[in-house]
């Protein structure tokens, strides 16, 4: 699942890059990427987790058991959904926030300007 997401990934920037070429706008791949991302690491988790790129994490989960089993497995769903997703999705909000309030004083003085103009 790993190799697969970063494959969506590079695919996904090629498709931003070649924006042009494409005729395509750079918000559409980069929310199907943050999508397919998101949906891929959700449900490749236990893959992910467990292929043993971490010692640490294999030591946490395990937690002194030969096999995680369910103990494992909501580990993974507390760090992936508690953790993860909620950290995410705060960025994105504040993100969203900024912007919607930066625009809209763009938008109030762009129009004082114009009204002013005539």
């Amino acid at each position: 699942m790993f190799i697969v997401m970063v494959v969506v990934f590079v695919l996904g920037y090629l498709a931003i890059a070649l924006e042009h070429p494409l005729h395509v706008d750079k918000a559409i791949p980069a929310l199907m990427i943050g999508t397919l991302l998101w949906v891929l690491y959700i449900f490749g988790a236990y893959d992910i987790f467990t292929s043993g790129l971490s010692e640490a994490w294999n030591a946490y989960i395990h937690n002194g058991h030969g096999d995680p089993g369910e103990h494992g497995i909501e580990t993974m769903r507390h760090f992936i959904v508690d953790k993860e997703i909620i950290h995410h999705l705060g960025e994105i909000s504040e993100i969203l926030f900024f912007l919607l309030g930066a625009m809209t004083i763009a938008e109030v003085l762009s129009r004082q300007e114009w009204d002013s103009f005539y």
